[in-house]
């Protein structure tokens, strides 16, 4: 298996590091930068990650009453778009 380390850019691992873990890129391992990313990912799936079917499934609705087939799936996109962006 390919080490976590070799794979990310030198100066941004470099920078990430320095600025959250206040750590040198010289004691910098593998196994310290695959901790720091599982901690990252798991605090971001608790705390900040909203819930994307719940949100859909509330606001994403197809205007069946819309006779235009066309205009009905635009609309849908069209509302998508909204959604992903607020």
């Amino acid at each position: 298996m390919i080490p976590a380390i070799s794979t990310i850019n030198r100066r941004l691992l470099k920078t990430f590091c320095e600025l959250e873990l206040k750590l040198p890129l010289e004691q910098m391992t593998n196994e310290k930068l695959v901790s720091a990313i599982s901690q990252i990912l798991s605090s971001m799936m608790n705390d900040q990650i909203p819930n994307m079917h719940a949100i859909m499934s509330q606001h994403l609705k197809m205007d069946l009453r819309q006779k235009d087939v066309k205009v009905r799936v635009l609309n849908y996109f069209d509302r998508f778009d909204e959604l992903v962006e607020e």
